[in-house]
């Protein structure tokens, strides 16, 4: 659920890559960013308290951010 030009060529999320078309993100329904937003939700409740796990979320929740200030 990125665009093809936040994917690296090894597949990792280049989530220093802000600067693009982030139209493809712009989809309505189950599948839209409301489920995305829903997973960090539930995989926050999980990994609470849990050290470096919790960690990880923290930073996808940054990017989720970030992600979320440039579709606005």
């Amino acid at each position: 659920m990125q665009p093809d030009w936040r994917i690296s060529e090894q597949g990792d999320l280049m989530s220093g890559e802000l600067e693009g078309d982030w139209d493809v993100l712009k989809k309505p329904g189950l599948n839209g960013i409301l489920g995305a937003l829903v997973c960090l939700f539930y995989w926050g409740l999980e990994v609470k308290g849990n050290g470096k796990r919790y960690q990880g979320w923290e930073g996808l929740v940054e990017d989720f951010t970030l992600v979320l200030q440039h579709l606005i």
